[in-house]
């Protein structure tokens, strides 16, 4: 709209402004830093470093062609604005200051990567989702997806999208009575597994999306809206929550789509096993374990053959 209806920027100038856009979003985050500690005047300084930069930078590249000066005045200015706000937020005044902000920053890693992962794998699965979803439908009638309130963070109710793998008109008695024996159980080594043996409610193609996980995939939406993370205990329904208890440290953090106990045995592990995963993923959990849970989980897909 700008340039004209025969604007073509060339290479070097497509990828400079696309690299000003990485360099802008990880202002963003960063930024959020400051946001969370109240230290607006340094993040206020922060963008008006990046503004006063790429208006120098406009100036010292007049000879440039138009294009290529917004382009560098972008990406110069980003780049300011980004090693100023990583500046603002890596200062700190004592030891409360240092913890704090180590949380802070960790926790707006988290949320990158998941932001970052979970667009790119929707819009790589975008078609085999729309795939899964024919599939579903031409095979018997009802919805493509099922929503279920599932207890996130906090013990905070959610809804969670999958695509669905059972009968329509299923019977919910089969997972009551699945929950009564995990309930029932008082002995640890003669604990039934979380997953339920030979579910006639399952579809043939249920069967499949389970098998890859391809149902899992719409709750990718879930991850860039904010009750989920890519990595962190599973959700559980309210059920199975107030079993274990809701002071439960799982609770401590968001739901993952996958975790340290979906790679260590998927739904072939008992409740206790899980929670004990789950409770371990809470104290050791850092932004390294999370890549290396998520790297495992594909794997794992490849690897077991439960559901």
């Amino acid at each position: 709209m700008a340039f004209g209806p025969d604007f073509a920027p060339s290479r070097l100038t497509a990828a400079a402004i696309s690299f000003g856009v990485v360099f802008a979003g990880g202002g963003l985050f960063v930024g959020q830093i400051l946001v969370a500690r109240g230290q607006s005047l340094r993040l206020a300084i922060a963008w008006l470093s990046g503004l006063l930069s790429a208006m120098a930078a406009v100036i010292f590249a007049a000879s440039l062609e138009i294009v290529t000066r917004v382009a560098v005045a972008f990406v110069v200015g980003e780049i300011i604005v980004l090693v100023a706000l990583v500046a603002g937020a890596v200062i700190v005044r004592d030891a409360d200051a240092i913890k704090e902000d180590s949380l802070a920053a960790a926790s707006v890693a988290k949320r990158t990567l998941d932001i970052a992962v979970s667009l790119i794998v929707l819009v790589l699965t975008t078609p085999l989702i729309l795939l899964a979803g024919i599939a579903v439908r031409i095979t018997g009638p009802g919805p493509v997806f099922f929503r279920q309130t599932r207890i996130g963070k906090d013990g905070r109710p959610f809804g969670m999208l999958k695509i669905r793998t059972m009968e329509a008109d299923s019977d919910e008695q089969v997972f009551a009575d699945h929950l009564a024996r995990l309930e029932a159980s008082r002995h640890p080594e003669m604990a039934p597994t979380i997953r339920i043996e030979e579910d006639d409610r399952v579809t043939a193609v249920g069967h499949f999306l389970r098998r890859w996980s391809i149902d899992e995939l719409p709750n990718l939406w879930n991850v860039v809206r904010g009750p989920m993370s890519l990595v962190g205990p599973r959700p559980l329904v309210s059920a199975e929550a107030e079993m274990i208890g809701l002071d439960n440290p799982r609770f401590d953090v968001k739901p993952g789509i996958t975790g340290l106990a979906q790679i260590e045995g998927r739904d072939t592990i008992t409740m206790a096993e899980r929670t004990h995963y789950d409770e371990l993923y809470v104290k050791t959990r850092s932004v390294p374990l999370d890549v290396k849970i998520l790297i495992r989980t594909f794997t794992a897909v490849f690897r077991e053959s439960g559901d």
